[in-house]
């Protein structure tokens, strides 16, 4: 297309819009990302259903400025929340730029809406390398790996609250063969208390978070 070789990409972007073919969008979205993103996505969310969001990753994974992410991750956002796109590579993607937010609670959002559609496993690799603690809970929890997550609740977020809501929800979905699971997530807790807090108060409350599970012989050792 001449408007590219003659860097006029604002021109190049009105002929792309006006040929509407996907196949030229696939081809040159990755140059216009690079100079007017602000402008390609307010295109590209234009046509929707139209074009594969698949095939317009390449256009993304080599954005490197700050208006540059921002606007890949608006078009991705559009794209599942919009369109419905259930894709695990599109889904995949969009939390590989939703994780460098400085907002963890924009992540925790994001995993509990897109859940299904999200390896989990990538999602903890990626979620342990920005640090981001809470949401390597959630997908822990999301597993069933309730002990990995009271264990992280406590040592890296040391958050009792958030380690006893963990205890809590895997009680909730337990069986009678997981009581022993069960009773070993109470007692890290408590021992967590114990050790860290040194307050018997917050320890007699743990025992009457776990309704039943936990006694204070148990405590006692």
């Amino acid at each position: 297309m001449h408007h590219i070789h003659d860097q006029q990409y604002a021109s190049a972007l009105n002929t792309l819009r006006k040929r509407r073919s996907p196949e030229l969008f696939y081809k040159y979205t990755p140059t216009l990302m690079k100079y007017i993103p602000r402008n390609t996505v307010e295109v590209l969310e234009q046509f929707g259903r139209h074009l594969d969001p698949k095939q317009l990753l390449p256009s993304f994974i080599h954005c490197k400025t700050l208006d540059q992410k921002e606007q890949a991750l608006k078009y991705l956002q559009f794209v599942v929340f919009s369109t419905k796109c259930k894709d695990e590579a599109i889904h995949n993607f969009l939390l590989s730029l939703v994780v460098q937010q400085d907002d963890e609670g924009l992540l925790l959002e994001f995993l509990d809406k897109t859940d299904a559609n999200v390896d989990r496993k990538y999602a903890l690799r990626l979620c342990s390398e920005h640090r981001k603690w809470k949401a390597c809970c959630y997908i822990y929890t999301k597993m069933g790996l309730y002990e990995e997550a009271v264990k992280l609740a406590l040592t890296k977020l040391g958050n009792v609250h958030e380690a006893e809501k963990t205890a809590l929800e895997a009680q909730s979905y337990s069986c009678p063969e997981q009581q022993e699971m069960i009773k070993k997530l109470w007692l890290m807790i408590a021992r967590h208390v114990v050790e860290e807090e040194k307050d018997i108060k917050r320890v007699m409350e743990v025992i009457n978070r776990a309704e039943q599970v936990l006694k204070i012989e148990d405590i006692l050792p």
